[in-house]
């Protein structure tokens, strides 16, 4: 009787197990090309006609669900890579912003997140003072 009890409650407990990663939704990895094939990003300021490094620079990605309008926040640090998890099959707006030391840039795409790497170009622009 006991082992009847205990197999039982292995079971349930696996199949709790199951179930709970059967509900979770996969993710796809958005990856920010900001470069495309080039290599470091720059951006003109249009003051003096300086080119800071943007791709160096601390990010804030935005990603608002187009479905229901759900937002999903991510800053990420100058070393890291620009990217943000989301779920697959599901279209965003995503949005960029940078702070740097001569101005902010923004930029802001479209896209449906597949299985897998998301490489996007989002392209920049800098936000009048």
């Amino acid at each position: 009787m006991k082992i009847k009890r205990l197999v039982f409650i292995l079971l349930s407990f696996l199949f709790l197990i199951t179930a709970c990663d059967f509900f979770n939704e996969e993710e796809g990895l958005v990856v920010l090309k900001l470069a495309g094939d080039s290599g470091q990003t720059r951006g003109l300021d249009s003051a003096n006609g300086d080119l800071p490094y943007l791709s160096n620079c601390e990010f804030k990605i935005i990603a608002i669900n187009k479905a229901n309008g759900a937002r999903t926040e991510k800053d990420v640090d100058a070393d890291s890579t620009k990217a943000i998890s989301l779920p697959i099959g599901q279209s965003f707006i995503i949005k960029v912003r940078i702070n740097n030391d001569i101005g902010i840039w923004s930029g802001e795409t479209e896209h449906t997140v597949s299985s897998g790497t998301n490489d996007i170009l989002c392209i920049l622009h800098q936000e009048k003072p």
